[in-house]
């Protein structure tokens, strides 16, 4: 989720129109996944797609081998930053608009 995040991210800041930019992000995510055979090992692709780095960068790659452990801790910290701040912002707000 964090690699397509950040390419939309990416492709939003160098692409002026929306549109452009959804069909700019669906066509490079298009061609990645035809480059990174993310259900298959690298051992067992064919030889013309073992040079391409895709297959190591593939955010599907790493979900389907169960590699993503230290984005789960991330995400886990993230939500629970998120726990403890969002009520301090609300009483901060509530104090502000009184």
């Amino acid at each position: 989720m964090m690699l397509v995040e950040s390419l939309m991210m990416i492709v939003a800041s160098t692409v002026p129109d929306f549109l452009m930019g959804i069909i700019t992000g669906a066509g490079i995510r298009g061609v990645m996944m035809l480059l990174e055979a993310f259900s298959r090992s690298p051992d067992r692709l064919p030889k013309p797609l073992r040079r391409y780095p895709m297959h190591y960068i593939a955010l599907h790659k790493h979900a389907n081998q169960g590699n993503g452990g230290s984005y789960r801790l991330m995400f886990w910290g993230i939500i629970k930053l998120v726990e403890k701040v969002k009520p301090i912002i609300k009483a901060a707000i509530a104090a502000a608009i009184e």
